[in-house]
């Protein structure tokens, strides 16, 4: 049976790694992850990352203080930035544990993390219906002003294809998520038979 369904969403799979007070929120574009990182962004207990925006400010809906702050930090330490978020991830978990806050980090790449055991606090798997996701982060894509800059009519027209298209293949072509879901599961089984 698909961890993602076509036209329905499924509850999001919630699994506890580590004590920490860490939410790493990860799912296909377009699942929910920025908008459940946007709810937190303005409250004062919480650091909040997004890793859309770790590199550039291309991402007005996941840009904050605290990404500019982590990303100077980043540099100072590392001269260049890899597009390799997952290289950074203690990096983030100790700023957040600096400011004695609870965090936020959300992003596709989290997906990416090798092995399980690596991450800090709670994993959670937005599985939002492939559908929505698709119409969502497609339109999304297109309406973002930073990409829209100085295109014409024409321009606009290409770039509206080119969003649906891409967006396409992430969603129905490639099966990451369902892959990551799987590989969290059996981590959640080998957990509980280990507490018995």
């Amino acid at each position: 049976m698909s961890k993602i369904s076509l036209f329905k969403d499924k509850p999001d799979l919630i699994v506890k790694i580590t004590n920490d007070n860490i939410t790493n929120v990860t799912g296909s574009v377009g699942s929910g992850k920025s908008t459940y990182g946007r709810k937190y962004r303005d409250n004062k207990d919480y650091i909040v990352i997004g890793l859309d925006s770790l590199y550039d400010d291309n991402d007005p809906n996941t840009l904050n203080d605290d990404v500019k702050e982590l990303r100077k930090i980043l540099i100072k330490k590392y001269k260049k930035l890899e597009k390799e978020e997952m290289l950074y991830y203690n990096d983030m978990v100790e700023f957040i544990l600096s400011k004695n806050k609870k965090g936020i980090i959300e992003g596709g790449h989290l997906m990416h993390m090798k092995n399980i055991y690596d991450f800090k606090g709670t994993v959670i798997v937005k599985r939002t219906a492939r559908i929505k996701c698709y119409l969502r982060a497609s339109l999304r894509d297109y309406r973002n002003p930073v990409w829209r800059k100085g295109l014409n009519k024409w321009g606009l027209i290409k770039r509206f294809f080119h969003c649906y298209k891409r967006r396409f293949h992430h969603i129905f072509k490639q099966n990451y998520v369902e892959q990551f879901i799987i590989k969290l599961e059996e981590y959640s089984k080998k957990m509980k038979g280990d507490s018995k």
